[in-house]
């Protein structure tokens, strides 16, 4: 068995990969059988020391101001 890390899609189609986990994925192609093994959520936190220096955030609109770290997935396709 090989283990192989990566941040894009597998290509289930193409005979080097039988099965694949993706963190966080849009509807799974309607070729492939898929299972969601689990949730995940996300958390919006800040320092106290950059509140203070920076200001609250009120609403979602408000952190186009302020300095955030995202987590961005792309779903690529990798299917001819």
């Amino acid at each position: 068995m090989e283990l192989s890390l990566s941040q894009t899609l597998a290509n289930l189609f193409d005979g080097t990969c039988d099965a694949s986990v993706v963190a966080f994925s849009p509807a799974p192609d309607a070729n492939l059988a898929s299972h969601r093994l689990g949730w995940s959520h996300s958390i919006l936190c800040a320092s106290p020391g950059y509140l203070a220096a920076h200001g609250v955030p009120r609403s979602p609109d408000d952190l186009k101001a302020h300095d955030c770290l995202t987590l961005r997935t792309t779903m690529l396709s990798s299917r001819a």
